[in-house]
């Protein structure tokens, strides 16, 4: 197994809506109750890695930050690499709590995020690669994403 982690929590407080949101749009995969298993990717925020899968394949490519866990875990996974999520590992996270810096951050996830679909053959990898599709379809990404999270 190459590397192990677990699930993250909102550290934010209660009435925290922007946090909240933050929290919902960037770990809504990564929540408490989701199964344990072997997934494709961890945020690097709860992951630890044997030493060895650095010392085999490398370091994180600075050049896809905020991105760089997501590149760097397809790239193991694909190499028959495991990762195994155990949702009782939590760690508390602060999101931005101001809707300014939230905007700004999303904006900068967004932008590597479809830098990375455009290499990787991840879910929404086709619609990245489409400047049309992307652009009439991102409008309806925050409701697929809400739909995602409340199936859980």
């Amino acid at each position: 197994m190459a590397a192990v982690g677990g699930s993250v929590v909102n550290g934010n407080n209660s009435g925290d809506l922007v946090g909240l949101v933050g929290y919902i749009s960037e770990f809504r995969d990564f929540i408490p109750q989701q199964p344990q298993g072997f997934v494709r990717n961890l945020p690097t925020l709860n992951i630890s890695y044997k030493r060895w899968v650095f010392e085999k394949y490398g370091f994180f490519d600075p050049r896809y930050y905020p991105q760089e866990d997501l590149v760097f875990n397809y790239n193991i996974t694909a190499k028959q690499e495991k990762i195994l999520f155990i949702p009782e590992i939590r760690v508390r996270h602060l999101h931005r709590s101001k809707f300014s810096y939230y905007i700004g951050h999303q904006k900068n996830i967004g932008k590597v995020t479809a830098q990375v679909l455009r290499i990787l053959p991840l879910p929404g990898s086709r619609i990245a690669k489409n400047r049309i599709l992307s652009i009439s379809i991102g409008l309806f990404l925050p409701i697929v994403k809400y739909i995602r999270t409340v199936k859980v």
